[in-house]
């Protein structure tokens, strides 16, 4: 059995090698189906840790955790931000959990704020003047752009199955939204 509580004490160990051990046996325990949500908050701070190593297994864990929609909340900020790491694999890996999170997500509107949030990242991105390469600024604006569309996408399809689930029964609309856009265009 893992004990999550002291894991997550040990990723803020000044000793960077028992802070990778601790965020590796949690990558391994979210890998093999665990329940290690309790330890989110906890990886997502570890995204931005001075080890590459801790940062990587903790992007890892968390695209392997079962994202419920409060998950998402805490996580998705900091997956956001360390697609403009200055380390290729973070933000490769980063992207691959962001991708985990979005296919495994079945809450509308945690899609909505995944978008939203990706978004503003993306732009604060933009806005920054990093000392990258052309390729470097390309890739990053790249892995943005296909993040936001397949969201996009999974959130259209889950909202689609959602009206098709509902048609025909009486629904108070929700303010806003790409879901009530979508009834309000198909309901004329």
């Amino acid at each position: 059995m893992v004990d999550i509580e002291d894991l997550v004490r040990k990723l803020g160990d000044p000793d960077p090698k028992v802070r990778f051990k601790a965020v590796w046996v949690l990558w391994d325990a979210a890998f093999k189906g665990m329940d290690v949500t309790a330890a989110i908050p906890a990886l997502a701070k570890a995204l931005s840790d001075t080890a590459t190593d801790v940062q990587c297994y903790a992007a890892l864990a968390l695209g392997n955790a079962a994202f419920k929609e409060a998950d998402v909340t805490a996580a998705i900020p900091a997956l956001a931000k360390a697609l403009s790491d200055w380390h290729a694999g973070v933000r490769e890996i980063a992207a691959n959990a962001l991708t985990n999170s979005i296919e495994k997500s079945t809450s509308v509107e945690a899609l909505e704020r995944m978008e939203t949030r990706l978004r503003e990242e993306h732009a604060i991105f933009r806005d920054k003047h990093h000392p990258r390469t052309k390729d470097e600024l390309a890739g990053i604006g790249l892995a943005f752009s296909k993040l936001i569309n397949e969201t996009a996408k999974r959130r259209d399809l889950l909202a689609t199955q959602r009206d098709i689930m509902l048609e025909g029964v009486p629904k108070a609309p929700k303010k806003g939204g790409v879901y009530q856009e979508m009834r309000r265009v198909r309901n004329g």
